[in-house]
């Protein structure tokens, strides 16, 4: 699954950092970034995010919702699964964990 927050990418590489950080999640996936397009100080473009365990859907959506609340102004992030089926969370919404839970399952 691949991860954008196209409005603002440093708001990306918080997120990344963030995951990275997350012993939980890295017991049940695999993450990882990639670099943009040269010229812009290898700033994280997406993050790949593999899902190696039934649990990692959970622990994602549990990363994701306590890094949101500490950011000042969080913003959408899309996510895409290897079918190109995509997601985007609003959150702000107190259903996006949830929304989140609900995608990876299927």
């Amino acid at each position: 699954m691949q991860i954008e927050i196209s409005s603002d990418p440093s708001e990306l590489a918080t997120l990344y950092s963030w995951l990275r950080s997350d012993r939980d999640l890295l017991r049940t996936a695999d993450v990882t970034a990639s670099a943009a397009q040269s010229g812009t100080m290898n700033a994280v473009e997406v993050i790949n995010l593999v899902l190696t365990h039934v649990a990692a859907g959970a622990n994602f959506a549990l990363a994701f919702e306590a890094w949101r609340r500490t950011r000042r102004r969080p913003q959408p992030l899309t996510l895409t699964r290897p079918d190109g089926t995509k997601l985007t969370v609003d959150p702000d919404s107190p259903a996006a964990k949830e929304a989140i839970i609900e995608f990876l399952s299927k």
